[in-house]
């Protein structure tokens, strides 16, 4: 059901993460709760998105946001290679930006690709962070693109 704007209503909703309203989920992928979706085979996950939120805590713009985030990353990870962030389209958000991050190989584990997608509504940051191992990445990509067209952004 949607309302006179074509835009999810709560009734329509299959879950929400905070803000986040999910109204796809895609074949093979399950709802967790509180956190997002993901993907299992073999009793052991493969593959995630995750929703979750933050504040902008100062100013009017999503780029120092995206500055910070960035810096740290390359805190958090060994020589992590970074992509974006690159301006997006987003329904309802004032502004969107997309950040690919790739790391894992020093750390000795497999490595793992992630795309993060920023919006931001106002004050309110939200984060839609797709996690895959490098090697499956391409092939899930789909997946997520069709997960995040799905997402609305709900007003409490």
């Amino acid at each position: 059901m949607t309302n006179q704007v074509g835009r999810p209503t709560s009734d329509s909703l299959l879950g929400r993460v905070g803000r986040w309203g999910v109204t796809h989920v895609p074949e093979g992928w399950e709802f967790a709760h509180g956190f997002g979706i993901r993907k299992m085979e073999a009793a052991a996950p493969t593959a995630n998105i995750r929703l979750s939120e933050d504040t902008l805590p100062a100013g009017k713009i999503l780029a120092p946001y995206l500055v910070a985030q960035k810096t740290l990353i390359g805190r958090m990870f060994a020589d992590p290679r970074i992509a974006g962030p690159s301006v997006i389209a987003f329904p309802g958000a004032d502004e969107a930006a997309l950040l690919f991050l790739k790391h894992g190989e020093l750390e000795g584990a497999l490595p793992i690709i992630q795309a993060q997608t920023y919006v931001r509504r106002e004050r309110w940051i939200g984060i839609v962070t797709f996690t895959a191992m490098a090697e499956r990445f391409s092939g899930l990509k789909a997946h997520y693109q069709a997960f995040a067209a799905g997402l609305t952004v709900c007003d409490t």
